[in-house]
């Protein structure tokens, strides 16, 4: 797994924090190379600002990321996959429900579990098959219907279904009743627009992480070799600076 932006950027400014404390150190640096030192210091305090910000909104997206993923999937007893498996043996149960009416029910909750549409084509390990099943209709349900927006799309459409059979469907569970899941669809619908909303800040400050970064490192880098063409490759005044890749 990749590096998050505040780490990678974390190290850049560990570097540049050297660096800075480094040609302190150096009075020829220092008198000739000022201009130099002086932008390195303003981007470095430039960087620690976007770092604070980078820092919250990877938390705030994170925060807002789990609590939408509690809403879809198994954690508590109150999320989606819960709430469709109380409407799935309901309708089951009442045979009022067209046969019709449940299979588009259960099509639907197949598409958000992302279960099978079939079971799979015989082999010669598996030879229990669906008569006519094909390797295309025995596949899961592809990722497109299994991201949230989908789910989401997916659930109020067995909202839209449940309520065209009005008085047919009247379930006890007061969690499943269609008053009670319209309130769960708008509360999932405005925290994944939270979500989105916290991805694209978070992306808008990583972004100028990694730009402002480089520019931290490319000042750096020009000191380290004045430092060097200024005390030579093996002086003590080379050595703390020598070996650290300013990238």
């Amino acid at each position: 797994m990749s590096a998050s932006a505040s780490v990678k950027l974390g190290v850049r400014l560990d570097k540049a924090r050297i660096m800075d404390t480094h040609v302190a150190t150096l009075s020829k640096i220092k008198k000739t190379e000022l201009v130099t030192i002086e932008a390195m210091q303003k981007q470095f305090a430039l960087c620690l600002e976007i770092m604070e910000q980078l820092t919250e909104k990877e938390s705030s997206k994170k925060a807002n990321v789990n609590i939408r993923q509690e809403g879809f999937n198994y954690s508590d007893e109150e999320n989606m996959m819960v709430l469709l498996t109380d409407i799935r043996n309901y309708i089951m149960g009442k045979r009022a429900i067209t046969k019709t009416r449940k299979q588009d029910i259960l099509k639907l909750i197949r598409k958000i579990r992302g279960t099978r549409i079939l079971k799979k084509p015989a082999t010669s390990s598996n030879p229990i098959a669906i008569a006519g099943s094909t390797a295309e209709e025995a596949s899961y349900y592809n990722n497109k219907t299994l991201g949230y927006g989908n789910k989401l799309a997916n659930f109020k459409r067995i909202i839209v279904i449940l309520a065209i059979l009005g008085p047919t469907y009247t379930p006890p569970n007061e969690k499943i009743q269609l008053t009670a899941l319209q309130k769960f669809y708008e509360r999932l619908e405005k925290q994944s627009r939270t979500v989105v909303i916290s991805k694209k800040d978070h992306g808008s400050i990583r972004r100028q992480s990694i730009v402002q970064g480089r520019i931290l490192m490319e000042y750096c880098s020009d000191l380290k070799l004045i430092i060097k063409s200024t005390y030579r490759d093996n002086s003590p005044e080379f050595a703390p600076v020598k070996s650290i890749r300013f990238v």
